[in-house]
Parts: structure tokens; sequence; C-alpha cells
């Protein structure tokens, strides 16, 4: 994009919301061109003047679905999530063949702690659309997070058949294993993902508490100093050091670590 003309619209876009927002807007305002308004508003991430322009479509018809999912997305980019999932429900009554409202609704769910409720989310958006990769990847996560392993392992292993190198499958089926007691299954899997990508603070960070479990602390302390080095502010990667370090007698830099 031209950055003139980006800066032209964002100029328009604020004029604009001035003239609708200065008076009461009556029931004969053209709501096509005011959702319009507000989706250009979302696209700049101008969040609160978009909620205030689909606002105003709701207040003059308020049997509209899609001003409530485009509220929804604005809610939720500002981590209003109780709002978003609420705006959700009210798209999802008027219309219940959104995937895309399904989808939002669940991570809003996730937010909320309503796993088992963004299970459900997701189950009707891989209904609708069984290759979906970031429902399918989510409501993994669900299952791991709600100790339904079985569940969980199902959606990676169908989750790989569709995207073989997705880098995030191959560490929650590594956590999987760990979290089984299959902890040569876990490095199996983390070292795979080693394969794939050397840039993973997580995959080192995973590969280094694997070592700490086994009691390799040479192999922990090189792995979590790779982790630091990619991420540097993640406190764990640290903690975990440090706890290699003791177990090697580095006490001076177990120290410097938990600092």
């Amino acid at each position: 994009y031209d950055p003139i003309t980006i800066q032209m619209q964002r100029l328009l876009l604020i004029i604009l919301t001035a003239i609708f927002c200065s008076g009461p807007l009556n029931a004969q305002i053209n709501t096509e061109q005011v959702t319009l308004m507000g989706r250009h508003a979302l696209y700049f991430d101008d969040y609160l003047t978009a909620i205030r322009y689909f606002n105003k479509v709701i207040e003059t018809k308020p049997y509209l679905d899609k001003p409530y999912y485009y509220r929804a997305y604005a809610k939720f980019n500002l981590e209003h999530f109780l709002g978003a999932e609420a705006d959700c429900d009210l798209c999802l009554e008027r219309n219940p063949y959104l995937t895309e409202v399904y989808q939002l609704r669940g991570l809003s769910r996730i937010h909320n702690k309503n796993l088992q409720g963004a299970i459900a989310d997701y189950a009707k958006v891989l209904k609708d659309e069984p290759q979906e990769q970031n429902a399918r990847y989510n409501r993994a996560l669900c299952y791991l997070e709600e100790k339904q392993y079985a569940d969980a392992e199902a959606d990676i292993v169908q989750l790989l058949k569709v995207a073989p190198r997705h880098s995030k499958a191959f560490l929650v089926m590594a956590q999987l294993r760990f979290l089984q007691a299959d902890t040569a299954g876990a490095v199996v899997w983390a070292d795979s993902l080693l394969k794939l990508t050397d840039r993973d603070d997580a995959a080192w960070g995973l590969r280094g508490k694997l070592a700490l479990a086994t009691e390799q602390f040479e192999v922990a302390d090189s792995c979590l100093s790779k982790a630091i080095l990619i991420e540097p502010a993640y406190a764990d990667h640290y903690m975990m050091r440090a706890q290699a370090r003791h177990a090697l007698n580095h006490f001076d830099n177990a120290i410097a670590d938990y600092d």
C-alpha cells in the first residue's frame, strides 16, 4: 500500500468519525455504509472507533448478524474477552451457520477459562472445515489442558496429516508423551522438532526440561542456554538452567541464573 494513501484513508476515517459521532443518528442511517466504516476502523486497528460504528448499526438494526461479529472482533483485540464471547453469542443467535464466529468464540472461551465450551466451538468449525489447522491445534491444546490426552493426540495426528511440518504440533506431541511418563518418546518428538527448526526457544526449553528429568545436566545446560539465546526474557529457561547448574556444582552460575 502507498503510505500516502493510507494516511489519507486514516484522515478520512477520523473526519467521518467526527461527523457520525458528533450528534445522534436516527433510524435512517445507511447501515451498510456505517458497517463499512467500522470495518475500515478495524483495518487500522482502531477498535474503539469500530465499536462505536457497530453500536450505531446494532441500535438501528439489531436483527443483523455480522455487526455483532465485527464488534466481538474489536472487543477481543481490546482483551475484553467476556464481551467478545457475548457478542459471538448474539451473532450466532441470529445466524448459527457462521464458521468464523465459532472460531472467534472458541478463542474467547479459552481466555475465559471455558475450555469445554471452546472444544464444542472448534468441533463445529472442524465439521464444516475438517482441514482447518488453527481450530485443530487450538482444540488439541484445550484437550491437553483438560487432561484428555487421547483426544489431544488424535487431533495432533490429524493435524500432522494435513501439515507434516507443523512445528507446534511436534511440541504438543512431545508434551503429551512427557505428561504420560514416556520421557523417551518425548525426547524423540523434541529432537524431531529441532531438526525442523533450531530457532524455537520453546523446543530447546522442552528439550532441556527433558534432559533435567533424566539427569542429563550437561545436556540440559546446553539446551537451555540455546533457549535463552533465542528468548532471553523468559524466566523459566533461567530457572531450569539454574537447576541444571546447581546439580553440576556450578553454584555461582546457578545463583546468577536465579537472580
